[in-house]
């Protein structure tokens, strides 16, 4: 009722002038929008909405691990060497660093002697070189209590130590930022 009396006056010429448009605005507005207490019984219901109450439960995990539990950082990231070593007593475990797919496996004489590479999805490569022992075949599914193979000293080696690559997208990636090394 009190709308109909507002819009009547607002008609006229001369109150529009005085209230400017402004102030004309405000009441439309407030018409528009309004308070819950204004609100019809029925729009009230429909606009409540119930939900049940949620169970949830949180599993927190590292993203990464560190391959191998004893090591001494030998050589780290950098221009000429886009890995690190980390020197370990031979046979010692190696794990992944995260959870994967065997995407190569080889062994060479030269170069990274045994070594793998793990595809760990989304671009994420990892490659564990001049391994004593490899236990896992191309192919296999790896998680991280998955044990790769031993520490050696294969292929271009001065002594037994892990050589870790990590790559995103073919770019190589400093494994010291991602593993705390």
């Amino acid at each position: 009722m009190i709308w109909k009396f507002l819009r009547k006056l607002c008609e006229h010429r001369r109150i529009r002038q005085i209230l400017g448009v402004n102030l004309l605005s405000v009441f439309v507005l407030l018409g528009q929008v309004g308070s819950p207490t204004f609100a019809s019984p029925r729009l009230a219901e429909e606009e409540l909405v119930v939900l049940p109450a949620a169970t949830t439960s949180v599993l927190t995990q590292t993203a990464f691990q560190k391959p191998v539990a004893e090591y001494r950082l030998t050589q780290g990231f950098h221009r000429f060497h886009l890995a690190v070593d980390l020197a370990a007593l031979k046979g010692t475990s190696i794990r992944p660093i995260k959870e994967g797919l065997v995407a190569e496996e080889s062994s060479s004489r030269v170069a990274f002697g045994n070594n793998l590479v793990i595809d760990h999805g989304s671009g994420l490569k990892s490659r564990y070189a001049h391994l004593a022992k490899i236990f896992v075949k191309k192919g296999q599914a790896v998680n991280q209590d998955t044990i790769l193979g031993e520490v050696g000293s294969t292929g271009f080696s001065t002594g037994p130590h892990l050589h870790l690559e990590i790559t995103a997208h073919g770019q190589s990636l400093n494994p010291r930022t991602l593993l705390g090394l």
